[in-house]
């Protein structure tokens, strides 16, 4: 049983490795399609008299309604997968998942077809953004890919940690973050588990936008034997999440790289910022899970404000 227990820690050891090799490995320095692109949040407003011919004049005139719209949708896709029901590891267990997640985000907002579509959209003439723009690239799709690592360790008194890494696919974005989990309730044979969880996450690799989500949730979960080697564990639960999102220092006129300005008396100043916003995001969850000895599958849908998503998972435990 040790050698078992040894072999599995190396196989998960060695696909845990080799995951976080693919997503991370070096990729152009060139957007990706779903690479976030904060510039098309702001107009370019211009003086209608032009009294700075031969040169160009005007100040940025930033969207914050587009920017707060994204933050709550963004910072829900980039939240990281639940995936585990109320009951602990234990005091020696620890657990190995990979989870092929997917969010449904309303593609069709504008906030999510500004952001995402790629440098060929256009401008009108006095750089401005069109409404309906004709000659854009395709916008986001109505799915967005997240696969994700979660390695959990049990710990004394019913406590059990996580650490948790993700890739959100077709971008060169990844998120990090970690949970901390307390069991009110486990161990009873006809009782349920009842456990708090707070997690902690944080978005790297955007040339734009820097987020960091902090949830805390409540979940109860029950276990059921099915003949003598399979499981069947059902839960559900609520959690309370929070995103802080602010901007880089961004421009309207990535093609004219002048500093801000005065030309004729008139102002030259493309660049702008957004400084950070809280939204705090009511979310519903559920899951199943089978248990097979030392592995499981596990199947979770989560519902939020506008923003629907669906968590697979596949684990070792031992």
């Amino acid at each position: 049983m040790a050698r078992t227990r040894h072999t599995l820690a190396g196989l998960a050891t060695a696909v845990l490795c080799a995951t976080i090799t693919l997503f991370a490995a070096p990729t152009p320095a060139v957007a990706a399609d779903y690479d976030i692109n904060l510039s098309r949040f702001a107009d370019f407003d211009r003086p209608s008299n032009n009294p700075c011919a031969p040169q160009v004049c005007g100040e940025a005139d930033p969207n914050n309604a587009l920017f707060n719209d994204l933050v709550r949708d963004f910072g829900q896709v980039m939240a990281p997968a639940l995936a585990a029901p109320s009951k602990t590891l234990g005091q020696a267990g620890f657990a190995v998942q990979l989870i092929p997640g997917m969010s449904i985000i309303p593609a069709e907002e504008r906030h999510w077809q500004l952001a995402v579509q790629q440098n060929s959209f256009p401008r009108n003439s006095d750089g401005s953004l069109p409404q309906d723009p004709t000659n854009a690239d395709p916008g986001p799709g109505p799915v967005l890919f997240t696969p994700q690592v979660m390695i959990r360790k049990g710990l004394p008194f019913s406590f059990e940690i996580a650490g948790t890494f993700s890739h959100i696919a077709k971008s060169s974005m990844f998120t990090v973050g970690g949970q901390l989990k307390w069991a009110l309730f486990e161990g009873f044979e006809k009782w349920p588990n009842i456990a708090v969880r707070g997690t902690v996450n944080t978005l790297v690799g955007s040339r734009d936008l820097q987020m960091v989500t902090a949830g805390g949730d409540v979940s109860i979960s029950k276990s059921f034997a099915i003949g003598s080697t399979f499981a069947m564990t059902t839960y559900a639960g609520y959690q309370n999440l929070n995103v802080f999102g602010w901007s880089r220092l961004l421009t309207t006129r990535p093609q004219d790289p002048r500093p801000p300005q005065e030309i004729n008396g008139e102002t030259y100043n493309p660049l702008f910022a957004f400084e950070s916003r809280h939204r705090m995001i009511h979310r519903g969850f559920g899951g199943i899970r089978f248990d097979f000895w030392a592995f499981d599958l596990l199947g979770e849908a989560v519902i939020g404000e506008g923003i629907y998503q669906v968590n697979l998972s596949a684990g070792l435990n031992f």
